[in-house]
């Protein structure tokens, strides 16, 4: 596989974008339909879930079917021990896509400790009447190309830290107050940290386009 090229995809924000908060909603919109054109290269992805991870499994399964149908990308399913072992040096693999507290997408180069990425906030309710309103924060991100304000599942998590170097992309709002949900980082590799990914967000086509990009941007 040629590896010569540094961009498969060029993403560019949408000019609708340019306005906090937009909701995409129209074809072009459309996780599954690029509007910047084919992939000039394949993708390839590693899948894992922690074993302990309660929902994590099936957070994967929901995603795997996705990823599978981009033409751009070609996914493997491993065993999270053995893609951890992995580490930094992901052989033929251009990025892993990680659940475990959250999901977790790692470029060449890139690795994360999952135990002290987010902390537990146990007063946080769970279940379906659990919402977090989601608003974007930095529209210009690649990541965030075609990705406007949607609600999500509450999770019982917060980031621990977020890096002083790191891009808040996405912040969740409920009664209790605001804080961020998702962030990338461009150190020692690309990566992108979410609390969200519970097996009904990728029924959610603004977070569906979220993860597909932030692979795409991992992976480039």
């Amino acid at each position: 596989m040629n590896r010569s090229s540094k961009v498969r995809r060029i993403l560019s924000m949408h000019p609708a974008h340019q306005t906090l908060g937009v909701s995409g909603t129209g074809a072009v919109f459309h996780p599954y339909c690029p509007i910047d054109g084919p992939a000039t290269e394949t993708i390839r992805v590693l899948l894992a879930s922690h074993p302990s991870d309660s929902g994590a499994s099936a957070a994967l399964a929901a995603l795997e079917p996705i990823v599978r149908r981009q033409l751009d990308m070609e996914c493997e399913r491993m065993d999270f021990d053995a893609v951890a072992g992995v580490g930094n040096g992901l052989p033929n693999v251009d990025c892993k896509v990680v659940f475990v507290r959250g999901l977790h997408v790692l470029g060449r180069g890139a690795d994360f400790d999952a135990e002290n990425l987010a902390e537990d906030c146990p007063n946080v309710l769970e279940g379906p009447s659990a919402e977090l309103e989601i608003s974007v924060a930095a529209p210009w991100h690649p990541v965030l190309d075609r990705v406007g304000a949607f609600v999500a599942r509450a999770v019982p998590r917060r980031f621990g830290r977020v890096p002083e170097d790191a891009t808040c992309l996405l912040v969740g709002k409920t009664s209790g107050g605001a804080h961020p949900v998702a962030w990338a980082r461009e150190f020692q590799g690309r990566m992108f940290h979410t609390l969200l990914g519970a097996r009904e967000d990728f029924h959610r086509p603004d977070f569906v386009q979220l993860v597909l990009n932030a692979i795409e941007w991992a992976g480039s």
